[in-house]
């Protein structure tokens, strides 16, 4: 399922930082191993690369970040099932 969920919402160079850690947060949720994933235990950076010098970016998301990130997608996968009722 991680595949066919990366495959129909990547979008390569149109996505926002925003928008990749939403995808991120949707695939733990639909992928992961429990109903509650734990922050604690997934590590997530972003790497990018600045379009004009081509300087690379490695930033690491903290923890409260990577729960608010698995929050929301939890929230949406769930508005998303109430939905299809």
């Amino acid at each position: 399922m991680t595949n066919s969920t990366l495959k129909q919402d990547w979008k390569a160079e149109d996505m926002s930082d925003a928008a990749v850690k939403a995808l991120i947060g949707k695939v733990i949720i639909k992928n992961g191993d429990t109903t509650t994933p734990d922050p604690e235990k997934y590590e997530m950076a972003l790497i990018t690369k600045h379009p004009e010098t081509g300087k690379v970016k490695y930033e690491r998301v903290p923890v409260k970040k990577v729960e608010k990130i698995i929050t929301d997608a939890r929230a949406k996968e769930d508005a998303e099932q109430a939905d299809k009722k």
